[in-house]
């Protein structure tokens, strides 16, 4: 098993049961991954943690973690990956809990079943996402603080960076999907976003204030949400709409979304800043399955 992994693949990390934050991620993004590291050899990995960008060593053992390692199906020499990996470790990339910009996005763009309980879990979602998204907007104006990125950002970077033939296409990413995740009684918030007159007359509707809640919190109100929505859909023969409030945060989110993009002026495919684990694990075209093992750190 470790003769076959080289330097530079994508380890890819089924989402541990006791992380409600990681088995939200994998349960929102139609998966069973969570987590995104870059292999350096010599049984060490390159990963972003809460705490910011780190070197681990490893130990590649069957009962450790679910792995699925990846690698570009023209097998290039993975050391300017490795090179380009580190080169974010001296720069001190901080973990900028990215995942919940993500776990916001899929919620917008996402189809669900505008239930009570999604609404209340779009609303905590909208509200930390624009609080993010102000902070990261703060740092672009300021660009006094240390970059940021998340787990999947920091391999899809890498590879990035080491030239042309080591960029990785997808097919089609996650937010960009429909026909997967359509349900005829579904209704989409992006859908409800573009009907302008229906907008407008929203303009006057009064928002209810909600307490913003902590990211396990929130992560244990989605997988309960998404959980009694799995077990009620094909009960479901109508469709209801999003509040107002909930319509009204969405669109604060889009247009802070959009100021965002506009200060960073990113360099790379705009469907790079929202790549999920779930992403270059199904999504890609030049990415290919390598080897499954599990992994255990050695702290």
């Amino acid at each position: 098993m470790v003769d076959s992994i080289q330097k530079g693949d994508i380890f890819l990390f089924e989402a541990p049961q006791e992380s409600l934050l990681s088995r939200c991620i994998a349960a929102l993004t139609n998966s069973t991954v969570s987590h995104t590291a870059v292999y350096c050899g010599e049984n060490k990995i390159i990963e972003m943690g809460s705490t910011g960008i780190m070197e681990n060593n490893i130990s590649l053992v069957d009962d450790g973690q679910k792995t699925y390692v990846m690698r570009l199906n023209s097998h290039p020499d993975g050391s300017p990956i490795v090179t380009n990996a580190k080169k974010y470790l001296k720069q001190e990339v901080k973990y900028d809990y990215v995942s919940l910009f993500i776990l916001c996005g899929l919620i917008i763009y996402r189809e669900h079943h505008s239930t009570s309980k999604w609404q209340k879990v779009a609303n905590f979602a909208l509200r930390l996402g624009l609080k993010k998204l102000d902070e990261l907007l703060n740092q672009q104006l300021n660009k006094s603080k240390k970059p940021v990125m998340m787990c999947s950002q920091l391999a899809y970077q890498s590879y990035l960076d080491s030239g042309k033939k080591y960029r990785i296409r997808f097919k089609q990413s996650l937010l960009e999907e429909q026909d997967q995740f359509s349900v005829n009684s579904g209704v989409r918030i992006v859908d409800q976003l573009e009907d302008i007159a229906k907008l407008d007359s929203l303009s006057n509707a009064e928002a209810q204030p909600v307490k913003v809640i902590s990211n396990d919190k929130l992560a244990q109100k989605m997988l309960e949400a998404f959980e009694d929505e799995q077990a009620v859909n094909e009960q479901l023969d109508t469709a209801t709409t999003w509040s107002p409030e909930v319509l009204k945060l969405a669109k604060e989110f889009l247009d802070t979304a959009e100021k965002w993009l506009e200060k960073i002026n990113p360099d790379i495919p705009l469907e790079s800043l929202f790549v999920t684990p779930a992403d270059l694990l199904e999504h890609s075209s030049n990415l290919e399955k390598v080897a499954e093992t599990g992994t255990k750190r050695n702290w």
